[in-house]
């Protein structure tokens, strides 16, 4: 038991930091090419809101 905790434990650390070195990278990403990649988020958004509608239309229908 002690053994898969101390696994489990360094799993989530190892995410953890990965995860934050990601944030970092990205937030570095975003203040150098900010007018780039605005309207890149712009677009994902309408695009994943377009994803979760059509379900509904159809649901609807």
């Amino acid at each position: 038991m002690d053994a898969f905790q101390t696994v489990a434990n360094r799993q989530a650390r190892g995410k953890r930091k990965g995860f934050a070195i990601r944030i970092k990278r990205g937030g570095k990403r975003l203040r150098f090419n900010a007018e780039k990649s605005v309207p890149l988020v712009v677009l994902g958004w309408l695009f994943s809101a377009v994803v979760m509608a059509i379900p509904v239309l159809l649901f609807i229908r």
